[in-house]
C-alpha cells in the first residue's frame, strides 16, 4: 500500500522543480521508511507520472534510440573484426582513402548519434535524472566539436609537417627559417591541449552517465548493470591510457619501433598482439554496456511513452 502523504510530497516537490534524490533524502530525515518512500516514488512514475507525461501518437525516441543502440554494436563488432582480419581491415581502407566516402561516414554517423542521443534526453528527462541528460547534451556536442577538430587537425598538421620538413632542410644549407612554422607548431600543440580537454570531459560525463543509470535501477530496468559495465570499461580505459602515457614517457623508442615494424611489415608484433587483445576486451565490456543501455531504453519507451 502506497503511503499517501509521501505520494503528495514527492508530487508537489516535483512540481516545484525539486529532484527525487532530494525529496527522498528529505523523508528519509522525517523518518519514513525507504521501503515505503521508494513505493510512492514507483508509483508516481508509473500512475499519475506516466498519463501526465505520455506522448500518444508522438514519435517514440526512447524505442528509436535503443534500436540505433543495437545497430551501433553491430557497427562496432565489424569494427573490430577489422582490427583482427586483414581483408576487411583492406575493405575498409578502400572507402577511407576516399574523400567523400569519408563525408559521408562522417555524415551518417553525425544523423545517428543526433537521434540516439535525442533519446537518452528524453531518458533522463522522465526519470528525473540530469546526469543522463547532461551526458547526453555533452556527447551530442562533443561529437560535432570533435568533427570540426578532426578537419582543422588535419589542415594543421598536414601545415606542420610540410614545414617541419622544409625547416630542417633551411636549418642544415644554413637558409632563414620559414616564419610560418611557428605558427604552425603553436597550432599543432594546441590542438594537443583542445584534445586533452575533449578526453577529460569525455570522461567526466561518461562517469556522470554511468552513476545516473546506476542510479535509476529501481525505475527502469537494465540500467543498473548497464551502469556497472560502462563504469567497469571507463576505469579500465583509463588505467590503460595512463599505462600508454607512462611507458611513451620512459620508453619512447620501443614504442617507436614497436609502430614502425607494424608500418612496414604489416603484421602484430607480440606487444601489439598484447595491447590490441586488452583493447578488445575493454571494447567487449562497452558492447554489452551498450547493449544493456539499448534495453533500459526499450524498457523505459514501454513505461514512459
Amino acid at each position: 500500500m502506497v503511503h499517501k502523504d509521501i505520494l503528495e510530497y514527492i508530487r508537489e516537490g516535483i512540481s516545484r522543480g525539486f529532484s527525487i534524490e532530494l525529496l527522498k533524502s528529505k523523508l528519509l530525515e522525517e523518518g519514513f521508511s525507504e521501503a515505503d518512500i521508494d513505493k510512492a516514488i514507483h508509483s508516481y512514475h508509473f500512475g499519475e507520472h506516466r498519463d501526465s507525461f505520455s506522448t500518444k501518437g508522438g514519435k517514440k525516441w526512447m524505442e528509436i534510440s535503443g534500436v540505433i543502440g543495437i545497430i551501433m554494436i553491430a557497427f562496432n563488432i565489424f569494427y573490430l573484426m577489422s582490427i583482427f582480419i586483414p581483408s576487411i581491415r583492406q575493405g575498409v581502407g578502400v572507402i577511407f582513402r576516399n574523400n567523400y566516402g569519408i563525408y559521408i561516414f562522417f555524415l551518417i554517423m553525425l544523423i545517428i548519434s543526433t537521434v540516439y542521443y535525442v533519446g537518452l534526453i528524453k531518458l533522463g528527462r522522465k526519470t528525473n535524472s540530469k546526469m543522463i541528460s547532461f551526458y547526453a547534451w555533452g556527447m551530442l556536442i562533443l561529437f560535432i566539436a570533435f568533427i570540426v577538430l578532426i578537419l582543422a587537425s588535419a589542415t594543421l598538421i598536414y601545415g606542420f609537417g610540410e614545414n617541419f620538413v622544409s625547416e630542417k632542410i633551411a636549418g642544415s644549407q644554413g637558409l632563414p627559417r620559414d616564419t610560418d612554422s611557428q605558427f604552425n607548431r603553436a597550432g599543432f600543440y594546441t590542438l594537443i591541449g583542445i584534445y586533452i580537454s575533449f578526453v577529460a570531459f569525455y570522461l567526466t560525463i561518461q562517469i556522470l552517465f554511468s552513476i545516473g543509470l546506476i542510479k535509476i535501477r529501481k525505475i527502469v530496468k537494465f540500467s543498473n548493470i548497464a551502469g556497472i559495465l560502462n563504469l567497469t570499461q571507463l576505469v579500465l580505459s583509463i588505467g590503460i591510457i595512463i599505462s600508454f602515457i607512462l611507458f611513451l614517457y620512459f620508453k619512447p623508442l620501443f614504442i617507436m619501433e614497436v609502430v614502425s615494424y607494424y608500418l612496414f611489415t604489416g603484421k602484430f608484433n607480440q606487444i601489439l598482439i598484447v595491447f590490441l587483445c586488452l583493447i578488445a576486451g575493454i571494447s567487449i565490456i562497452k558492447l554489452l554496456s551498450q547493449l544493456f543501455t539499448s534495453l533500459a531504453l526499450f524498457d523505459a519507451s514501454k513505461k514512459f511513452e
